[in-house]
């Protein structure tokens, strides 16, 4: 196959691999913000979004970190063993490039999460989810009472 062509194919399955982290990231700052009772106080939110950007900024330093982190391409197999020979030649990453790894890695994560969980505060303070909630156990009685009504007619006509 063309480099090229290989080229190409590796970019968009990487702008793919990038669609999927930004929508999953956006459905767990989204759906992460849940409640039972859809009630969504100002101090849960800062909360809960508080404990995900947390979690976000610890994925982007442990992958700041590991940027640059040379490959072993032989391992020596004595009970202490180490690596013989690095693929990279004892590359040493920069300090800005870490901070391009963690920046990059954080705004991947983050943006979307602080977005999804923006549109569930949203959701909640405009009163759509009270509004959703009272149309679902409307919906739920109207089935219980026609499954009812079915068990009925199958009792007398037995």
């Amino acid at each position: 196959m063309d480099k090229v062509i290989s080229d190409e194919l590796w970019r968009v399955a990487e702008y793919i691999f990038f669609a999927v982290i930004i929508v999953f990231a956006y459905r767990i700052g989204r759906n992460g913000l849940n409640n039972s009772n859809n009630e969504l106080k100002l101090v849960e939110l800062y909360k809960r979004l508080g404990i995900g950007v947390l979690i976000i900024l610890g994925i982007a330093l442990f992958a700041a970190f590991n940027v640059g982190q040379s490959t072993c391409i032989e391992q020596d197999f004595e009970p202490r063993g180490g690596c013989i020979t690095y693929a990279d030649d004892g590359y040493e990453p920069q300090s800005n490039e870490q901070i391009a790894t963690f920046a990059f890695v954080s705004l991947l994560f983050g943006v979307p999460y602080l977005f999804g969980g923006w549109a569930k505060y949203n959701y909640v303070s405009s009163g759509k989810a009270e509004e959703d909630e009272k149309f679902e156990r409307i919906r739920k009685k109207l089935e219980d009472e026609k499954f009812y009504r079915e068990l009925g007619k199958e009792r007398k006509g037995k």
